[in-house]
């Protein structure tokens, strides 16, 4: 890889999206030490979209898009309905939050839904699979589910990892921008000594975590200093291979 200015070796169509200085060689060789010296391999990785995007796509999740509120519990680990999650002890209950389904009809063609959609075809091309390849060295080919997502206090998303067959990384990026740490809903990341490793959910944050390093993590419940507040992200999954994303 050489420098070829601000994309530093990579699809210059990249740094529309990517902030520039995580393209250039030297920054890409350090996010590579940093991950593969992690125990646990899992990376952060601040300021990283160029910032009118995460702006413009939070909105889908805020006022442009319809939210479906899931649910799914620990013994079946399949989704189920509010009544039969209500009905399961506390114990059991695994996952309760927001994923964005579609626009509002009267939004389908909105800056935000544009933007998201964009995004989401570039995690899904071969220039971000070669950058994510260059600071991993995870064998990335292919993007899987990628879900936009909303919690509020109420909601939860509990301890469990990742890990499936041919699932070699799994990336959150964060769009909110006014969390305060009396808010909670950091994500909980469990070291390999029995510790946990609190990230804070910070605006235009992204995290990057090798799913079959089997380490579990969470998201630190909210308290009622959350308020109305939001925590808004996009989940994403990259395989070896093609799979199908449903």
């Amino acid at each position: 890889m050489t420098d070829s200015g601000s994309s530093g070796g990579f699809d210059p169509a990249l740094a529309r999206w990517v902030q520039a200085h995580h393209l250039l060689p030297d920054a890409v060789a350090d996010l590579r030490q940093r991950f593969l010296a992690s125990p646990e391999r899992y990376l952060v990785i601040d300021d990283f979209l160029v910032p009118e995007h995460p702006r413009q796509m939070r909105r889908v999740l805020l006022e442009d898009g319809i939210i479906e509120t899931v649910y799914k519990i620990y013994e079946t680990r399949e989704w189920v309905t509010k009544e039969q999650f209500d009905n399961t002890e506390d114990a059991q209950r695994f996952i309760h939050e927001g994923i964005y389904v579609r626009p509002h009809a009267d939004k389908r063609m909105s800056p935000a839904v544009l933007t998201d959609l964009l995004f989401r075809k570039a995690i899904q091309g071969p220039a971000f699979h070669h950058w994510l390849r260059a600071v991993t060295g995870r064998p990335v080919e292919s993007t899987g589910r990628i879900n936009l997502k909303r919690l509020h206090k109420e909601h939860m998303l509990r301890w469990h990892s990742d890990g499936v067959k041919g699932r070699v990384l799994c990336a959150v990026l964060y769009l909110h921008d006014d969390w305060q740490a009396e808010y909670g809903g950091r994500l909980l990341m469990q070291r390999r000594d029995g510790g946990i490793d609190p990230i804070a959910p910070l605006f235009n944050r992204l995290v990057l975590f090798d799913p079959q390093s089997k380490i579990d993590h969470a998201v630190e419940p909210m308290t009622a200093a959350a308020g109305d507040w939001a925590r808004l992200n996009y989940t994403a999954w990259f395989y070896q291979q093609d799979v199908q994303t449903g």
